[in-house]
């Protein structure tokens, strides 16, 4: 299937890296905006060095193609210290369907290891030159847009000092990863790579073969990022969202190789990843408002990978507090991107009264007292529901401050139940909201 039948279409805007390099101001304040709202954006590598980077990336790819063409006990019988280095084989993660695992292996290489020399897996030490051009050419170039992203929040008195926790003497589980996903046959276990946001910082990633789904943040529906020649697809991670008091967007994000009419995929896919993270002990706070390091949040966040979607739905550490996160990010700047969360059977009760439908619960979210609002969440929790559904219970504050001179304490409930023929997809089926107390 050509990638220009797949629909909807991700409509990433596209940031100019040698423009960067040279801090070009408008260049930069475009990435802000992309980064505050989208979390994803393709980026244009053929100006710079004149695709150097690229040809590194063709390079590199064509070896590590032909390793994984090895047996299975051969490649385990690699170094493997941690998820940021050493052999993955298929099956490891939960995958994109309910009960399955992951689709894929990956060699992955820690920056760390590439430096030292050691420990390094021969198919790397036979081309060494050619990994480090990639492997150091990639950090440099996501070195390059956080500081761009740095200088440009400078101001922000929330936003901790991106660089000075990303500092490159010291320990980190900054890593490239080569994926690979075999072929499948029709009715077999395991495809693709479950929903997930990335644990570090941000992430540049390659790939000639469509697969990667972004959810948007307009419609809530998962969207097809088409590939492009000389370009990288680059995402905040959880580290960057932490990191900026939560002004950076974490977007949830899978893979999804293409399959026949059959189910089955019938095609080998390949990818290449470089993901930066903050030095081992840069301290942020996390989802659940209390400090953390980068390296336990790591920790956490790849044992999260391992669970079965049923536990990974009641972890918050798997999706990045997402649905909550996007829920209120929507309803403060984008209140109307919401009724895509909800079908002909919602039902919302606001303080007491009922309202059905989207078109209903929307009119009753906009009314004018609730005009232009500012929302905390202080606590989130979740429980498994009937049908694979999910009970997400929140409390937080409102600042409307048009219409109420102080702060209102509000409690709400979210049922989410599957979205029919929406694979990995959720709606709002129930949902409760009142006001508890006033500060």
């Amino acid at each position: 299937m050509l990638q220009e039948a797949l629909s909807p279409v991700a409509k990433l805007q596209t940031i100019d890296f040698a423009k960067l390099a040279y801090r070009d101001a408008e260049e930069i304040s475009r990435m802000v905006q992309i980064a505050t709202h989208d979390g994803f954006f393709y980026l244009d590598l053929r100006g710079w060095k004149d695709g150097q980077l690229i040809r590194s990336l063709n390079v590199c790819n064509g070896i590590v193609e032909e390793w994984f063409k090895k047996p299975n006990e051969e490649k385990a019988k690699t170094v493997t210290l941690s998820d940021a280095h050493g052999y993955k084989p298929v099956g490891q993660q939960s995958g994109v369907k309910e009960g399955q695992r992951d689709g894929y292996e990956s060699l992955r290489l820690s920056r760390d290891a590439q430096l030292s020399r050691d420990p390094l897996p021969e198919v790397v030490r036979q081309s060494l030159l050619t990994f480090d051009d990639l492997h150091f050419g990639a950090h440099l170039v996501t070195k390059t847009i956080l500081s761009a992203l740095a200088d440009a929040t400078s101001n922000d008195g929330k936003i901790q000092s991106f660089l000075n926790t990303h500092l490159d003497d010291k320990q980190s589980r900054s890593a490239l990863y080569f994926l690979h996903h075999p072929p499948k046959p029709a009715g077999s276990q395991g495809l693709g790579q479950n929903i997930h946001t990335d644990a570090g910082t941000l992430t540049l990633l390659f790939t000639q073969q469509p697969g990667l789904q972004v959810l948007s943040p307009t419609t809530g529906e998962w969207e097809w990022v088409h590939t492009r020649e000389g370009h990288g697809v680059v995402n905040v991670g959880d580290t960057l969202r932490f990191l900026s008091g939560e002004r950076f967007r974490s977007a949830l994000h899978r893979v999804l190789p293409l399959t026949d009419e059959l189910g089955a995929q019938p095609y080998d896919r390949y990818s290449t990843a470089y993901f930066l993270r903050a030095a081992d002990d840069a301290v942020f706070i996390g989802n659940d408002g209390k400090n953390t390091t980068a390296d336990e949040w790591f920790l956490r966040k790849f044992h999260s990978f391992t669970q079965d979607r049923s536990v990974q739905r009641l972890d918050s550490v798997a999706f990045g507090g997402s649905f909550v996160k996007h829920y209120y990010a929507a309803f403060d700047n984008d209140r109307t991107s919401l009724a895509n969360l909800y079908r002909a059977e919602s039902m919302l009760v606001w303080e007491g009264q009922p309202h059905q439908g989207a078109e209903n619960i929307m009119t009753a979210c906009n009314r004018p007292e609730f005009e232009a609002v500012q929302t905390v969440v202080t606590t989130t929790d979740a429980t498994p529901a009937p049908q694979s559904g999910v009970l997400v219970a929140v409390t937080g504050r409102i600042s409307a401050n048009k219409h109420y001179d102080k702060t209102l304490v509000f409690a709400s409930t979210f049922l989410l139940q599957p979205t029919p023929g929406q694979l990995g997809g959720y709606f709002i089926y129930s949902q409760t909201f009142r006001i508890i107390a006033d500060l």
